[in-house]
């Protein structure tokens, strides 16, 4: 009896079996190399949490006190009431307005090239995303004209326009054109 056939034959149900658990394998490992990429781009986007940096707190505390951000929710400050501030007595609002801003058009453009995830940057800083871009519009506009340059937080005013609409319906818009 020729027990040639036979030994092919186990080797081709051996290879077979050995390209199965290869493939599956290969499934699984691109499962657990996209959860760990999933995971860290959650991880990465607490880094924008204004409650885990002490200078952003100070600066939010600052603006706060001096334009009584939190209870002014429908209305954008206009350019004279921060140009009177910064002579009389808030010298650091311009600095501290264009590095609260930078902050949350950092974190937008990260989100829209998927370095961070979005919903979790949304469910961290979603109220302040949309608070800031309604209260600072009028100032966003005129660095966009001063600088001439019409994408000046734009991912900021996508993601705030975006995050709006989503929201509670009770609340103003931040553009009813929109």
């Amino acid at each position: 009896m020729d027990s040639m056939p036979i030994i092919q034959a186990l080797t081709l149900i051996v290879i077979g079996l050995g390209v199965v658990v290869g493939w599956a394998q290969l499934r699984l490992l691109r499962k657990q190399i996209k959860a760990q990429h999933d995971w860290n781009r959650r991880l990465t986007s607490l880094q924008y949490s204004f409650s885990s940096d002490p200078h952003i707190r100070e600066i939010r505390t600052r603006l706060d006190q001096h334009l009584n951000i939190p209870n002014q929710k429908t209305r954008e400050i206009h350019l004279e009431e921060i140009e009177a501030l910064a002579t009389q007595q808030y010298p650091e609002v311009m600095t501290d307005i264009q590095f609260i801003l930078g902050r949350l058009e950092s974190m937008c453009v990260a989100i829209k090239n998927g370095i961070v995830d979005e919903r979790t940057c949304k469910d961290m800083l979603r109220g302040i995303v949309i608070e800031y871009f309604r209260f600072f519009r009028q100032y966003i506009e005129s660095k966009r004209d001063i600088r001439n340059n019409p994408r000046l937080y734009v991912c900021l005013e996508t993601y705030a326009q975006r995050w709006d609409k989503a929201g509670d319906p009770s609340r103003p818009k931040v553009d009813e054109s929109i």
